[in-house]
């Protein structure tokens, strides 16, 4: 079976910080993990570029970044399903929309 990584940037309606927080840990990952193949999902908050960096991350100044782990021998069967379950999952007024970027990470090697 082989490993992904979702990575998810998005950052929050300015003023509604907390409200987006509380919806994303509250309920959004626990949605997320009902879709077969995810198993793990946690959040990070994105940091400054490091002093040696010579430009910033191409997140378009997203601040935080959820990562799901999937699993799956069809990572376009598990895709396509994610993609029909996240139009039923709830959603927050507190996420900025125009935020959300997606990466997808297949793990090579051991």
């Amino acid at each position: 079976m082989a490993t992904y990584l979702l990575l998810v940037y998005t950052r929050p309606v300015p003023g509604r910080e907390d409200e987006y927080h509380a919806w994303y840990d509250g309920s959004h990952l626990a949605e997320v993990l009902t879709v077969p193949g995810f198993t793990v999902a946690r959040r990070f908050a994105v940091e400054p570029p490091l002093a040696f960096e010579a430009s910033q991350s191409g997140d378009g100044g997203n601040r935080y970044v959820a990562m799901f782990t999937v699993e799956t021998d069809d990572i376009d069967a598990t895709m396509t399903t994610f993609d029909d379950m996240r139009g039923h999952f709830a959603s927050s007024p507190a996420i900025d929309l125009d935020s959300v970027h997606f990466e997808l990470l297949r793990a090579i090697g051991s």
